[in-house]
């Protein structure tokens, strides 16, 4: 089991779309909703591999203003510690809510 993220390259589409916003046209739409199966894959395997249980997840923002909206996931690990997961795009995964976002490493799941 390997915990680290193997990042994905947006598709073309996507890649584009993103394109055409940064100049005022098109959707971060199309971003957004390639984040979301992002992160609801990657929350699936964190909960399989890592024995998390999953209380909550919702769909917020992501806090810059641009319209991002991210999965946020209230989780319990194994020894009974309660975590808020927030997705971050830049890494392709989640991290950990405190005061801020930080990191998520393996450790935390334990």
């Amino acid at each position: 089991m390997s915990f680290d993220v193997v990042k994905v390259d947006l598709p073309e589409s996507v890649s584009k779309e993103m394109k055409a916003w940064r100049v005022g046209f098109g959707s971060i739409a199309p971003y957004v909703d390639f984040h979301l199966e992002l992160a609801t894959s990657r929350l699936a395997v964190l909960k399989e591999n890592y024995g998390l249980t999953v209380h909550s997840t919702s769909i917020v923002s992501d806090g810059w203003g641009d319209g991002m909206r991210v999965v946020q996931a209230v989780i319990e690990t194994r020894s009974d510690n309660l975590l808020k997961l927030k997705w971050m795009d830049a890494n392709q995964d989640f991290g950990v809510e405190k005061h801020g976002t930080s990191m998520l490493f393996e450790r935390d799941l334990k």
